[in-house]
Order: C-alpha cells, then structure tokens, then sequence
C-alpha cells in the first residue's frame, strides 16, 4: 500500500521577501529553492513543506487551509525572531 510522506501547500503571496522573512525567522523554515524570476520559494521545516508563489492577485476562496500538525505548543510574540515551544499539558 502507499504511504503519504509528505503534503506541501502552494501559498500565494504579492510580495516573497516578507513572507519568507516571517516563515523561515520566526517559524524556523529552511529555504530549499529561492527562484525570484519564477516568483517561487520552497521552504521546509522537519517534515512540512510550503511554496510560495509570487502573484498579482493572491487568491483564497472559502476552503482553503493547511493544518500543520506539531508535537509541543508554540508561543510567539511579536517582533520574535523565532517561536518558543512549551510542552503541551498532558
């Protein structure tokens, strides 16, 4: 039977820089692929991928999502370089 190993959302954005900038400081994501003349990043941390592409009108309709799941609670204040994780209650 397959196995799923991996899902990586495309997210639409106008601008790359920021939206890089927040993902990889504060989220922690790694760049894999930064292609600026095609208008996309690839960004991973552990086993979640994300793309982004660049577009004039980044769209969402109304069931659009992506669920990430994570092993401990994270608390990320604003300004924050990167998230501080805490443990989850039990």
């Amino acid at each position: 039977m397959t196995e799923f190993l991996s899902c990586r959302p495309n997210l639409e954005v106008t601008d790359l820089a920021p939206a890089v900038a927040f993902l990889s400081d504060v989220l922690g994501f790694d760049v894999e692929v930064d292609e600026p003349e095609m208008g996309l990043v690839l960004l991973c941390r552990d086993s979640v991928g994300l793309a982004l592409v660049r577009s004039a009108t980044p769209g969402v309709n109304a069931t659009t999502a992506a669920y990430i799941g994570v092993t401990a609670s994270m608390t990320c204040t604003r300004g924050a370089k990167r998230c501080r994780c805490r443990s989850s209650p039990a």
